[in-house]
Parts: structure tokens; C-alpha cells; sequence
């Protein structure tokens, strides 16, 4: 075998030939947070730099959590309220302090009940764009090696 030191010259001769290219580095990214994804800003194999933002997440789960703290924090008002309402001897003023507290817990209840039913149908919706971005992505991806290959057997 004969060897000789690298020089710089013109190209005389081009090679073709199918490669897998793997990358140099990459990165595992884990959320604080589990939650569905509502939209991605880079495609798989792209190039991305230090704190570049790569996707939102849904917060509608979250949203609904602080909905029912809200709703338990109004509960536990009209509880202390009736407590202390309670030592007094009129009966109508305990009867307006349950009824308010029972109002608040119905209506806390029915937002949570609706916060919920907007997040399942968001996280529907979030699942069928993501299956159809990625079934695009993959027949573009199909298509150029396609392409690739027709225009080298020419």
C-alpha cells in the first residue's frame, strides 16, 4: 500500500453511492412537565441551537388543575364562613351561608367539568395533527429518496 501527504488540487474523479449519515451529537430532551404537545417549530434531523425554542405544550391540563384549587379554596371559604356563621342562632342566616357554599361547590364543579371536556378534545385534535405532520413528513421523505433514485439510474 502506498500513501502520500494530502495536497489541495481540483476534484478528478466523483463517487456516488447510498450512505446512512448519523449524527455527531444528539440530545435527549425530557419536559418538566408531561403534557401533549399543541405545536412543534423544528422537524426531526434539524439543526438547533442552545435555548432555541423547539415546541409549546399544552397547559389546558394545567389550567384545569388551578380551575379546581380555585373551586376547593371557594369551598373551603363558604366552610369557614358557615363555621363561624354558625354560632349564631338564626337558622336562615346558616341556611344562606349552605346554599351559597353548595352554589360555589356546583359551579367550581361544572368548570372543572368543562375545562376537561375542552382538554380531551384538544388532546384528540393534538394527536390527529401530530399522526398527520408525521405521515407528511414521511412521504416527502419517501418521495426525494425516490426522486434521488430515478435521477441517478438516469
Amino acid at each position: 500500500m502506498q500513501t502520500s501527504p494530502a495536497e489541495q488540487a481540483l476534484i478528478s474523479q466523483l463517487i456516488s453511492a447510498e450512505a446512512v449519515v448519523f449524527p455527531v451529537q444528539q440530545a435527549v430532551i425530557t419536559p418538566k412537565i408531561t403534557a401533549p404537545i399543541r405545536q412543534f417549530f423544528v422537524v426531526r434531523g434539524s439543526r438547533v441551537r442552545q435555548g432555541q425554542l423547539l415546541a409549546i405544550l399544552e397547559n389546558k391540563d394545567l389550567a384545569a388543575a388551578a380551575e379546581q384549587s380555585k373551586g376547593e379554596f371557594a369551598q373551603a371559604e363558604a366552610g369557614y364562613a358557615t363555621t363561624v356563621g354558625a354560632g349564631l342562632p338564626e337558622q336562615v342566616q346558616k341556611a344562606e351561608l349552605d346554599t351559597a357554599a353548595s352554589k360555589e361547590a356546583f359551579d367550581a364543579q361544572q368548570k372543572l367539568y368543562e375545562s376537561r371536556q375542552a382538554a380531551i378534545s384538544a388532546r384528540r385534535a393534538s394527536a390527529a395533527r401530530s399522526r398527520f405532520r408525521a405521515s407528511r413528513a414521511w412521504r416527502r421523505r419517501a418521495a426525494s429518496i425516490n426522486k434521488r433514485r430515478n435521477s441517478s439510474t438516469t
